[in-house]
């Protein structure tokens, strides 16, 4: 299970807690899972996998689709702004298959339109053994 600790805004100085299956069957090794925390709906598409999450709501993308020059992956994560659909996030990210990912959308605090994309990777037993 993974558990986020975030500010509750209906309760200043409080913490509310949401949880997340986290097992092997439901985020597999190589797993992107996309966490939208953001108040509105966000679409996009990793490696050309196309995804969609409303607010509160967790996708998982099980196997990323195209890999480009160097395992990369081209992200891109797209808001309707004023009835328009518009990219508010473009990058190119590395891929590890035994890695699982977990990316966390979140409003951004000082512009309205925008967004704070952040993403750690679980690592396993054997990837942490050739690490060391």
């Amino acid at each position: 299970m993974l558990l986020l600790f975030a500010p509750d805004e209906s309760a200043p100085g409080k913490l509310s807690v949401r949880a997340f299956p986290n097992d092997e069957a439901r985020m597999p090794e190589g797993g992107y899972r996309i966490l939208n925390l953001s108040k509105l709906p966000v679409s996009g598409t990793l490696g050309g996998v196309s995804f969609a999450a409303k607010p509160g709501e967790a996708t998982v993308i099980r196997k990323p689709g195209r890999l480009g020059e160097y395992r990369s992956l081209d992200v891109k994560i797209r808001r309707e702004v004023r009835r328009e659909t518009k990219v508010i996030y473009s990058a190119v990210w590395g891929f590890h298959p035994a890695r699982r990912t977990t990316v966390i959308i979140t409003d951004n605090a000082s512009k309205a339109e925008e967004i704070t994309v952040r993403k750690f990777g679980e690592v396993d037993g054997a990837e942490k053994g050739a690490a060391e």
